[in-house]
């Protein structure tokens, strides 16, 4: 339990040495998938849940295998900004590709959606990967666990 307290604590306070940006896509998928994981599964008496346009009650979501997947992909990009707040470089790179598949699903049915999503993929490619602030912040937790 300590050690849950100290990993929600980095997982934070972190956040704090971010570059603006950077803490902006960290904060919105850290909240995202934490909520997912602590409020997401649990049996709410007025949800409803479809697969395919299918209402599904929440024993059938389950074994749908629609939870489990969920709870495994909310549970493996919590990892992934927990590694962030500690500095682990690769984070950076699943960070990378889980917003440019949300990019890509937006702008995917047509041409100029393809351009905007190439353009903004790249974008981020740059500055997740190259901004010296992004670099700096890593390079500065590294340091700190030291």
């Amino acid at each position: 339990m300590q050690n849950l307290l100290a990993n929600l604590k980095t997982l934070f306070l972190s956040m704090n040495k971010m570059p603006k940006f950077f803490k902006f896509l960290y904060g919105v998928t850290a909240i995202a998938f934490l909520s997912v994981l602590t409020l997401g599964f649990w049996p709410w008496p007025n949800a409803t849940y479809a697969l395919n346009g299918n209402k599904l009650s929440y024993s059938e979501f389950w074994s749908t295998g629609m939870a489990p997947a969920l709870l495994v992909f909310a549970a493996i990009m919590s990892y992934v900004c927990l590694s962030i707040a500690k500095g682990k470089r690769w984070a950076n790179g699943a960070l990378f590709t889980f917003w440019a598949v949300v990019i890509t699903l937006l702008c995917y049915d047509s041409f100029i959606g393809i351009i905007i999503a190439i353009s903004a993929i790249s974008g981020l490619w740059y500055y997740l990967f190259r901004s010296h602030a992004v670099q700096q912040y890593f390079r500065v937790i590294n340091e700190q666990r030291r």
